[in-house]
């Protein structure tokens, strides 16, 4: 018997330390983020090394823009291509000098009245010229 009694103090004790802990932790929480915290892309997007391992090709989103961006390994930029209003879906080296760039775009279809998405992809001369 006294060793029920004895559980039994010891869990309402161990009950109460944890409701002080709860009041005491509650204060110290930090805020909740905010839902639409939640649903925006990540700033920086599809990170691709170059194949001699000197070049970074990524994605920068900014608001409605996106961006592809070539910079070397201390993060000086190379390389600025603005994408618009299209979904950058991906971006990877064919070689040291060219990345194949695929985005998508959105567009109204006046005969029918329907959105419809086409593929877009194009090879970038890192180096400076567009193909």
């Amino acid at each position: 018997m006294f060793g029920v009694c004895t559980r039994i103090v010891s869990a309402l004790a161990a009950l109460l330390s944890l409701a002080a802990a709860s009041d005491v932790r509650g204060d110290a929480l930090p805020a909740r983020p905010p839902i639409e915290a939640f649903g925006r892309l990540p700033v920086l997007t599809d990170v691709s090394l170059s194949p001699l391992g000197d070049r970074l090709a990524l994605v920068r989103h900014e608001g409605d823009q996106n961006r592809v961006v070539i910079q070397d390994l201390a993060g000086n930029l190379l390389l600025l291509v603005d994408a618009h209003a299209e979904k950058i879906r991906r971006v990877d080296w064919v070689s040291d000098r060219f990345i194949l760039l695929e985005s998508t775009v959105t567009e109204d279809n006046p005969f029918d009245l329907n959105r419809q998405e086409f593929n877009i992809l194009r090879s970038i001369d890192v180096e400076g010229l567009s193909l």
